[in-house]
């Protein structure tokens, strides 16, 4: 053993000698946190400890486990390890990190804290992200089969799913959108979107779905990769789209693998924003910024092709897919969007006939939207919103 690992070992012992109380006691404070001033905390605000706590089976459980690793140091300090041995003893910690950020409790408060935290510049996203989380981590509450809404915020806006739920009772309405879910987009979330056979998926989509998307969006993938998923988007995306981004690819094959990296952008607002975040005025103003007109509109096959491949595991797996066709606000209309909206509608009928899916038209779903129905370029206010549920209502009832 060389100087400097002795000297280590011995700084060590030191420090155990002087503060092995100091292990009880966090183990006493956390049990202290578990009751009500923990859960104020996830929702944003100041902690309490309750004393109470302390005097409780758990409160004795967690100082013991303290002192039983107290004791576990000291004897480590005892042994040479060799090089295999550290790495054990470090892969250890990682695995019994990663199993308890998957216990369901965990994922419960976690989500619950991002979302009190996050960022008001991407609200949308992270907002819809801890809901789903937290929906899939609760479990499907109801096993009848069910109308499944997915799609882009332009169904968080057009859709209201208690309306729909009660004009389609006694047929639950489950609700699975994240802004910015484009068909390939999706394909990485569908592990958090609970299909099962008997199922109708209604998504609302358009020529936007399918021209000027981004061709690999790493941030929005991560909270939801799985090695089911990865591969499946990999194939849709395309080998050039894959080699463009090969550099992006390690960081999705861990999130992929592990699930504390796919927390890791809700571990960065929770250690930046330990409480709750207030909105300032000059991010506010700049949420609300309009959508802007985007002329070039180039198709993205990848995202056609990971459209067609979730209409056939649809099929396959007994889920009828519904597509309702949408559109943006009037002022974006030009001779070019038109060109890529009949591209578009003349794919949705050769997938109808291939019986890959049902699709109601803007003409069929007639839904009455005005040009002063829009709160912005792609998104209605609430008299377009009512207007649109009550519409696809009556389509999904007439099915």
């Amino acid at each position: 053993m060389d100087e400097l690992t002795i000297r280590v070992r011995e700084a060590e012992r030191r420090f155990l000698r002087w503060t092995w109380w100091m292990f009880p006691a966090a183990g006493l404070s956390v049990a202290m946190l578990t009751g009500g001033g923990f859960w104020a905390w996830v929702d944003g605000g100041m902690p309490w400890l309750d004393w109470r706590q302390a005097l409780t089976a758990r409160g004795a459980v967690l100082a013991c486990a303290a002192l039983a690793a107290v004791g576990l140091w000291r004897v480590l300090l005892r042994r040479t390890w060799a090089g295999w041995g550290v790495a054990l003893v470090v892969a250890t910690g990682f695995a019994a990190a990663e199993c308890a950020v998957r216990i369901p409790a965990a994922q419960t408060a976690f989500w619950l804290a991002v979302r009190a935290r996050h960022d008001p510049l991407h609200g949308w996203f992270t907002s819809d992200t801890c809901y789903i989380r937290l929906e899939e981590a609760a479990g499907r509450s109801s096993a009848v089969p069910s109308v499944i809404l997915s799609g882009t915020s332009q169904v968080t806006c057009g859709v209201d799913e208690h309306e729909l739920g009660r004009m389609l009772s006694p047929t639950p309405v489950i609700r699975r959108v994240v802004s910015g879910m484009t068909p390939q987009h999706m394909l990485a979330a569908w592990n958090w979107i609970p299909f099962r056979a008997g199922d109708r998926c209604v998504q609302m989509r358009s020529e936007m779905d399918f021209t000027d998307q981004a061709e690999w969006r790493t941030s929005w993938y991560r909270p939801f990769l799985t090695w089911r998923t990865l591969p499946w988007l990999m194939r849709t995306a395309g080998t050039a789209i894959c080699l463009r981004h090969w550099d992006e690819l390690p960081d999705c094959a861990a999130a992929a693998t592990l699930e504390g990296w796919r927390m890791r952008d809700g571990w960065r607002d929770i250690a930046f924003h330990p409480w709750r975040r207030v909105q300032t005025d000059a991010e506010r103003a700049e949420k609300t910024v309009s959508s802007g007109n985007r002329p070039a509109l180039v198709w993205m096959d990848g995202e056609w092709r990971s459209f067609v491949a979730e209409a056939e595991w649809l099929k396959d797996s007994g889920v009828e897919l519904i597509v309702v066709e949408g559109d943006v606000n009037p002022v974006l209309h030009n001779d070019r969007r038109a060109k890529m909206r009949a591209e578009f509608e003349r794919r949705m009928a050769e997938g109808v006939e291939k019986g890959l899916w049902k699709f109601v038209g803007e003409e069929e779903l007639n839904a009455g939207i005005e040009a002063n129905d829009w709160a912005d370029m792609t998104h209605v206010n609430a008299v377009g919103r009512e207007k649109l549920t009550r519409a696809i209502g009556r389509v999904l009832r007439e099915q």
